[in-house]
C-alpha cells in the first residue's frame, strides 16, 4: 500500500509516467521479501541461542569440562557448516536464523572456554576475538535483523575497548564521550557505499538507519555538557576523537554534495544537520566553558530544529512529528529551569498549565497542515552514492 501511494504521487507530479509505474510495481512485486518472517525467524534464531545458554548454565557443575568443550565445537562446527552450504540449506530466512545463532554461539563458546580453563581475560579482549572471528560468516547475511544484531555487537566491542582505554585516562569521561561519534558516523559512511547498497541493500538501509539514529541521541546528550563546567585543560586522545569526527564528517557531506549535485533540499538539509551534530560532540568538549545552560537550550532546540526541516524536505512525516514534539517537551523544560520556583505558587502552576496546552494546540494545529503539504508533495529521492545520474 505504501508502495501504490507513493507511485500515485510520483505519477500525478510527473515523475515518472504510468508504464514506468507500472514496471516499478512489476519489479517490486518480483523482488518483495517476507519482512514479517524475517523479523520472526531472527528473534527465533537470538531466542535460540539464549536458551542454548540457559540449558548449560541450569546444569553447569554436572558437566565435565572436557564434555562441555566437545559438546561447543560440535554446535559451532555444525552451525558453520549449515553457514557454508547455505544455498543447500533450505530457504533464506532460515539461514538467516542459523547466522544469528552462530553468532551468539560463538560468544558463548569464548566464554566456556575461558571459565574450563580459567584464563582470566578480560571482557573487552573477549568481545574483540568474538568480532573478529564471526566477521566472515556475519558478512555472508542478507537481512535486515542479521544487520542489526551485527552493527550492536560490533558497537559493544567498540564500546568496551574504548572504556579501556578511557580507564587508564585521567579524563576518561571525557575520552569516551569524544569517541561515541565514531560508531555512528562509520554506520552512515556504510550507508553511502556503492558496493554496500548493491550488494547488501538491505546492511546498507540498517547502517543508514542506525547511524543516524545513534548520531542523534550522541550529539543530544553531549549538547547538554554545557550546563556543567570544563576547564581543564584538553588532553590529546581527546583531540584525536574530535578530529575523527570532523574528517568523517567533512567525509559524508562531501558525498552528500556530490551525490545529489547540492541540488536536493533534502540532502542540503541533512548535510547542515551533519554539522549541527559535529559541533554538537565536540564543542562541548574541546572549549573550557562554565555553566552555560544558555547556549545547552539554544544548541538543542537548533539540532532538532534541524532535524525538523531535514524531515520536512525529506517528506517524512512521522520525524517530523517527533522532532518537533522533541522541541515542544525541551521548551517546557526550560519554562520550569528559567521559573522552577515560580511553580510551587499557584500562578506558576497556571502559567506552566497553559503553556502546555498552548504547545500542544499549535503542534496539532501544525501537524495536520504538515501532513496535508507532505501527502501532495513529491518524495525526496535519495540518488546513489557517487555523483548524480545523467
Amino acid at each position: 500500500m505504501a508502495l501504490e501511494r507513493q507511485l500515485a504521487r510520483w505519477v500525478s507530479a510527473g515523475l515518472i509516467t504510468s508504464e514506468q509505474a507500472g514496471s516499478i510495481r512489476r519489479h517490486e512485486s518480483e523482488q518483495s521479501r517476507p519482512v514479517l518472517l524475517y523479523a520472526v525467524s531472527t528473534l527465533a534464531g537470538a531466542a535460540i541461542a539464549i536458551g542454548i545458554v540457559s540449558v548449560i548454565a541450569a546444569n553447569w557443575e554436572a558437566i565435565p569440562g572436557r564434555l562441555k568443550i566437545a559438546l561447543d565445537l560440535a554446535v559451532i562446527a555444525a552451525l558453520s557448516h549449515a553457514v557454508v552450504w547455505r544455498e543447500q540449506l533450505g530457504p533464506r530466512w532460515l539461514r538467516e536464523a542459523g547466522l544469528v545463532v552462530l553468532y551468539g554461539a560463538v560468544l558463548a563458546s569464548i566464554a566456556l572456554i575461558g571459565q574450563v580453563y580459567q584464563l582470566g581475560g578480560k571482557t573487552e579482549l573477549a568481545l574483540l576475538a568474538w568480532s573478529v572471528l564471526t566477521f566472515p560468516a556475519l558478512a555472508q547475511g542478507r537481512s535486515a535483523g542479521v544487520a542489526f544484531v551485527w552493527l550492536l555487537g560490533l558497537e559493544t566491542t567498540y564500546f568496551y575497548v574504548c572504556a579501556e582505554l578511557a580507564g587508564r585516562s585521567h579524563s576518561g569521561d571525557e575520552l569516551l564521550a569524544s569517541l561515541a561519534s565514531w560508531p555512528p558516523l562509520a554506520c552512515l559512511a556504510l550507508g553511502r557505499s556503492a558496493w554496500l547498497q548493491r550488494e547488501r541493500p538491505a546492511y546498507a538501509g540498517v547502517a543508514r538507519a542506525l547511524g543516524w539514529l545513534q548520531l542523534l541521541l550522541v550529539a543530544t546528550v553531549l549538547v547538554n555538557f554545557f550546563y556543567g563546567s570544563t576547564l581543564r585543560m584538553v588532553g590529546g586522545w581527546m583531540w584525536l576523537g574530535a578530529l575523527g569526527s570532523v574528517l568523517g564528517t567533512a567525509w559524508l557531506w562531501y558525498e552528500h554534495g556530490r551525490a545529489a549535485g547540492d541540488a536536493q533540499p533534502a540532502l542540503r538539509a541533512r548535510r547542515w544537520l551533519l554539522i549541527a551534530c559535529c559541533a554538537s560532540v565536540t564543542l562541548p568538549l574541546l572549549v573550557p566553558h562554565g555553566e552555560w545552560p544558555v547556549l545547552a537550550f539554544l544548541g538543542f532546540l537548533g539540532l532538532w530544529l534541524l532535524v525538523a526541516l531535514a524531515a520536512y524536505r525529506s517528506a517524512a512525516p512521522r520525524l517530523l512529528h517527533v522532532a518537533t514534539a522533541v522541541m515542544g517537551l525541551r521548551l517546557l523544560v526550560g519554562y520550569i529551569e528559567l521559573f522552577g520556583s515560580l511553580l510551587e505558587t499557584g500562578v506558576g502552576l497556571i502559567v506552566g498549565g497553559l503553556l502546555a496546552l498552548l504547545l500542544i494546540w499549535g503542534w496539532t494545529k501544525q501537524r495536520r497542515k504538515w501532513d496535508r503539504e507532505l501527502a501532495a508533495a513529491p518524495p525526496a529521492l535519495d540518488p546513489p552514492p557517487g555523483g548524480p545520474q545523467s
